[in-house]
C-alpha cells in the first residue's frame, strides 16, 4: 500500500502492485506486445536485405543447391540449369535445358533478386504447381548471402 494525495488535497491510499499491473495489461500494450513477438517470425522486422549479402557465406549456403545446379567455368545442366549469369537472364532461358512447362510460360522476366527470393521459398507458388526443386529453408540471412555469390559469378 501506498499513501497518495488525491486531487481534492485529502490522502488515499492505493495498491501500487495492482495498479502497475493494470497499467501492463491494456488492450494495446497486450496489442504491441503480439506484434512485437510476431512480426519477427513472420519475417517482418529488422531482417538483412539483400544488398547486405555476403558472397563468401553465400558459396557455403550454394552447397545446398550444388547436387542439381553447376556454376563457375565449365557449368552445364544437371538435374536443374547452370546457375552462371543467372542475374541477366531471362527465366526459363538456359538454352538445351528441359524446363517445366509452368516455368517457361514466366518466360521473358529476367531473373532479379526479389524473383529469386520468392523462388527459393516457395518453387511451387512461384510457378503455380509443383516443381522439381524443394523449397529451401533458408534464413533471410542465408538467402542475402546466396544471392550475393549467384550475383558474383
Amino acid at each position: 500500500m501506498a499513501y497518495a494525495r488525491q486531487l481534492d488535497g485529502s490522502v488515499g491510499t492505493h495498491n501500487i502492485a495492482t495498479r502497475s499491473h493494470q497499467a501492463n495489461t491494456s488492450p494495446m500494450r497486450q496489442l504491441l506486445t503480439a506484434l512485437l513477438f510476431a512480426l519477427p517470425a513472420l519475417g517482418f522486422g529488422i531482417t538483412p536485405t539483400l544488398a547486405d549479402g555476403d558472397a563468401a557465406a553465400g558459396a557455403s549456403v550454394f552447397n545446398r543447391c550444388a547436387a542439381c545446379h553447376q556454376v563457375g567455368a565449365g557449368a552445364g545442366n544437371g538435374v536443374g540449369p547452370h546457375l552462371n549469369g543467372l542475374f541477366s537472364r531471362p527465366i526459363a532461358g538456359v538454352p538445351d535445358y528441359d524446363y517445366s512447362s509452368a516455368l517457361s510460360q514466366r518466360a521473358g522476366a529476367i531473373w532479379n533478386p526479389q524473383l529469386m527470393t520468392d523462388y527459393i521459398a516457395d518453387p511451387g507458388s512461384f510457378i503455380g504447381e509443383r516443381s522439381r526443386m524443394p523449397a529451401q529453408r533458408l534464413r533471410p540471412d542465408q538467402v542475402a548471402n546466396l544471392i550475393a555469390y549467384l550475383q558474383s559469378l
